[in-house]
């Protein structure tokens, strides 16, 4: 496999990883858990997570 397929899959998985942090925090967001905790607990920016409201 060439290197560039590789970087490639490497960025979908990625991407992937950072859309199912995404759909977490917005399931702990609608059960009332702080922006502060979603952070620490998924890796997520602040800024990020407001976005998802």
């Amino acid at each position: 496999m060439s290197k560039v397929l590789r970087a490639l899959e490497e960025e979908a998985k990625d991407e992937g990883r950072v859309e199912e942090k995404k759909a977490t925090a917005k399931k702990l967001l609608l059960k009332g858990m702080s922006i502060d905790e979603i952070a620490e607990i998924t890796g997520l920016l602040k800024e990020d997570i407001r976005l998802l409201h």
